[in-house]
Parts: C-alpha cells; sequence; structure tokens
C-alpha cells in the first residue's frame, strides 16, 4: 500500500495515478485528495483549493490569519459523537447531536449540540454553544436527543446521563430550548431496573410516541404521550425480540430506539448487540464470530405485535473480521428522493467510537 504523505496540511495516501485513491478521490500533487466544485463540497475545516479543485486545509490560529475570504474554524475536536437525530425544520436539515467529552478520572460531560447540514459530507455546528445544556440535577450530562415538530416549533425529548430520568424542552426557532421543570419519563418499574435512555420520539395519527432504552440495554420501554403531556408507559421489547436462530445468535442487548412513522406503520431502529455474522475461515482453521453492534429494524402497526426484518441486521456485518466497527445509534430520514441512515461506529464491544458514518438508498 502506499505511505500516507503530508497534502496541504494534512495526512493522506501518496499516489501517482488516480487508481492508486479510494472512491470519489483524485491524486492531485502526489496525494489523494476529494475534488470539489465549492467548499460545501469539502469536510468541515476545509476549503475547495482554486487551482486544483480539490479540498486543502490552511492552517490558521489566533496569530495565523486567513484571507478576508475565509473563516478560520476548528477542524476537530477531541470528544465522542452519540445517538444523532435528523430532522427537516423551516426548509433545512439539521441534526442534533449529543457531544461528549472526557473530564478525567473517570469522569465525562455531555451536553447536545445542532449542526447545520449542508451536504452529505459538510455538517456545521451551529450555534457552537449547546442548544441543551446539563443542569445542576443532570450530573454534567444531557444528550441522547430527540426532536419532533409540533406546533410550528420543535419539542426535544433527551436523556440524563445517570439515566434518573428523560426530560422535555420546546423551541420555536430549534436554538434555545425551554426545558421542563420535571421529567417525562422516569424509572417507576422493574423492568426499568432504575434507568431509563435514549428517547426516540414520533408524531402519529393519534398522538406523540417515545420508544425509549431501560435497565441499560435490557429492555426497550414505549410511553404515548396525552394531550396533557404525561406519559403512559410499558414495556416493549427484550433481547430476544431480535433473535434468530442463524441470522442473530446470542443478542443480550438492545437500545437507542429510533421510530419512524410511514404509511400508518412504525418503523423501528434500534441498536442490538449480539453474534450477526459468520465464522472466519483461514484454511483449516475456524475464527468463532464476535459479538459486535448493529442495527435492527421491527415495524410494527399497534404497538402491540412487531414483524422483524427477515434476514437479520438491516444494517451490519456478514463476515467474522476482528478489526470490524460496530454500528450503533441509528437515526433515518426517508424523503421523496431515498433515505440516510446516521449511525456511529464503535469497536465489536461496543466501548471505544470512532465517529458517525453515513449510508444511502434510493427510493
Amino acid at each position: 500500500e502506499s505511505q500516507e504523505v503530508c497534502k496541504d496540511s494534512r495526512c493522506t495516501r501518496g499516489c501517482t495515478a488516480d487508481e492508486q485513491c479510494g472512491a470519489g478521490e483524485v491524486c492531485s500533487g502526489g496525494g489523494c485528495a476529494r475534488p470539489c466544485g465549492s467548499a460545501d463540497d469539502c469536510a468541515y475545516g476545509e476549503k475547495c483549493g482554486a487551482l486544483d479543485g480539490t479540498c486543502i486545509v490552511k492552517m490558521c490560529s489566533q496569530t495565523v490569519s486567513c484571507a478576508a475570504t475565509d473563516e478560520c474554524v476548528a477542524q476537530e475536536e477531541i470528544a465522542d459523537l452519540r445517538e444523532p437525530h435528523l430532522i427537516d425544520f423551516q426548509g433545512t436539515r439539521w441534526a442534533y447531536i449529543e457531544l461528549r467529552r472526557r473530564a478525567g478520572k473517570g469522569a465525562v460531560t455531555c451536553a447536545i449540540h445542532r449542526a447545520r447540514v449542508t451536504s452529505v459530507r459538510r455538517w456545521s455546528v451551529e450555534p457552537m454553544e449547546p442548544v441543551l445544556a446539563a443542569g445542576d440535577e443532570d450530573d454534567g450530562c444531557i444528550g441522547g436527543p430527540s426532536v419532533i415538530e409540533q406546533a410550528g416549533g420543535l419539542v426535544m425529548y433527551a436523556s440524563r446521563g445517570s439515566g434518573t430520568g428523560i426530560v422535555r424542552a420546546h423551541s420555536s426557532d430549534g436554538v434555545v430550548f425551554e426545558r421542563e421543570a420535571d421529567e417525562v419519563i422516569f424509572p417507576r418499574f422493574d423492568w426499568e431496573g432504575g434507568w431509563v435512555a435514549s428517547p426516540g420520539a414520533v408524531v402519529t395519527a393519534s398522538g406523540v410516541v417515545v420508544a425509549y432504552e431501560a435497565a441499560q440495554g435490557q429492555a426497550i420501554g414505549v410511553a404515548t404521550i396525552g394531550s396533557d403531556g404525561q406519559a403512559s408507559v410499558r414495556t416493549w421489547l427484550v433481547p430476544s425480540g431480535f433473535e434468530d436462530p442463524v441470522l442473530w445468535r446470542e443478542v443480550d442487548r438492545i437500545g437507542a430506539p429510533f421510530l419512524v412513522e410511514r404509511d400508518g406503520t412504525l418503523l423501528l431502529y434500534a441498536t442490538v448487540h449480539g453474534l450477526d455474522g459468520s465464522d472466519a475461515r483461514a484454511g483449516d482453521t475456524v475464527y468463532p464470530a464476535d459479538p459486535n453492534d448493529s442495527v435492527g429494524l421491527l415495524a410494527t402497526r399497534d404497538l402491540l405485535g412487531w414483524e422483524r426484518f427477515p434476514t437479520g441486521p438491516v444494517f451490519g456485518r456478514r463476515t467474522n473480521l476482528r478489526a470490524y466497527l460496530g454500528e450503533k445509534d441509528p437515526a433515518v430520514v426517508i424523503d421523496g428522493t431515498g433515505s440516510w441512515l446516521v449511525y456511529v461506529g464503535s469497536d465489536a464491544s461496543g466501548a471505544s467510537l470512532t465517529g458517525l458514518g453515513l449510508a444511502t438508498t434510493g427510493q
């Protein structure tokens, strides 16, 4: 394989011809680069170079200024992105995301940020400050956002990092959210195991439905929200609901539910941890499949019975690869041109995260 080189202030694969670069890249000045027509075609923190029409990085800081037509932005921040939620609001696609930072000695802090989705590759944090930050009662963490449109504004459901409750906040512009004083969902039943988080809300013909993770992955509950804003809660799914003797074995955790309403049917996407791949072989040696996170799909019309996607994961691996990343925290947008599945990449254990991934389909 080609060694990496420094090309336009970033590390990339060295090359002498386009064929040596990845899909969608060209060889420019001895390094692989993404062709572009404008900055919207480039990743955040990159610009479209005028000389060869490829994405470049121009280093800047408080002491090294930009040209009058450029803006200095942070190219990266070391933090975890979790549980994205995409919504089309007032003619723009927005992403609400939990951003989690390590605070030392095992402590974490998290808050909810908003990003403008300009294109598939370019998301811009807007504003830079959180749209919902943790309060004194949240143990430093508020995250897992799920956002629905109601009465011309947005309603956000979010969870405390400690798992002690799911809260609700309202906004007219998608930026300033006013949080209600009390939790809308909190652990009350034995099957919740004293822990609720990761809400997934959707507006249906009969009202608002919120699915959520309970007992740290041992159940998914469902809440129907009445006209008074109160939640009526019951258990809905346990890990065995995704089990299949061949295609999905030893499922031991489910969570991060995401609901989509389509033509009277509710689609539930969720993180499912289990064995979803076949064993790998190298000669006569068999390497057993490792459990990992993949995205599961169920469909229901009445929130009582459901139909499972028949071939196991709707998005995940099919063969055992030791370095293979898992897929968790799904968010789905279905529109007139196709669908987006945004997910969080992880290692097989789900403990180490690698960032956001995106899969698309046509109609």
